[in-house]
């Protein structure tokens, strides 16, 4: 298989986004299928959880799409479902737990998103420091090196005189 080829890109860019479309339609399924029944929203957190992960996931392909030059369509049509099933599933809630439940679970999740971000640019601070810190001791090693030879090169000079 050429990997390399547009349209193998494409197609596995399309699989990412039904992907996660997929993971957005069996988390509303199992709300739906759930919400009456559950005693507490900690019954279908999961569920719950996969619906803004799918949403995320879309999100993400959407601009893996947008960098390789993919067709917006399937996109586009992925993006208006998950926010439809997004919209089904806040009613669900609202219905069952009330409107306070339903704004605490979007706190929850966006205060997630961003310590997610806080650690991933933690991460990226501390590996770009260890790189600094590497390359600032090849320096100081080559540096050291380079001196030690000079010097030896002018010993065997003055030794040959």
């Amino acid at each position: 298989m050429d990997y390399c080829h547009p349209s193998w890109l494409a197609s596995e860019m399309v699989a990412e986004i039904l992907a996660g479309a997929a993971l957005i339609k069996a988390s509303i399924d199992a709300i739906k299928g759930t919400i009456a029944s559950c005693k507490d929203v900690s019954e279908i957190a999961t569920d719950i959880d996969n619906l803004f992960q799918g949403q995320q996931d879309i999100a993400k392909d959407k601009r893996k799409a947008k960098a390789t030059g993919q067709s917006a369509t399937q996109i586009v049509i992925a993006e208006e479902t998950a926010k439809e099933d997004l919209k089904i599933a806040q009613e669900l809630i609202i219905a069952r737990f009330g409107y306070h439940s339903w704004q605490r679970i979007l706190q929850i999740q966006q205060d997630q998103l961003l310590e997610q971000k806080a650690l991933a640019a933690a991460r990226k601070k501390k590996k770009e420091e260890t790189r600094q810190t590497v390359e600032d001791a090849a320096t100081v090693g080559l540096s050291v090196f380079i001196g030690i030879l000079v010097l030896l090169i002018g010993v065997a000079v003055l030794l040959a005189i």
